[in-house]
């Protein structure tokens, strides 16, 4: 019995966790949308600065870390 609830109870964490690592994702996916929408707009106008762009470093690296590293299997 206790273990049957332990495989559960593992079980639904790990979806629960792997739904939130998913949600994270799509949410900087968008977010990445988003910014290079900005940033196509800023170009046409003829305006790039630099803080976007290393904004835009960071956010990539945290981007690739997120999807890279995932603890669960």
């Amino acid at each position: 019995m206790t273990v049957i609830s332990y495989s559960s109870t593992y079980s639904f964490i790990k979806n629960t966790f792997n739904f939130f690592i998913m949600l994270m994702v799509l949410n900087t996916m968008k977010m990445k949308w988003l910014k290079l929408g900005v940033d196509a707009l800023l170009q046409f106008v003829g305006f790039r600065p630099l803080r976007l762009q290393a904004l835009a470093n960071v956010f990539k690296a945290s981007l690739l870390s997120t999807i890279h590293f995932t603890p669960l299997p």
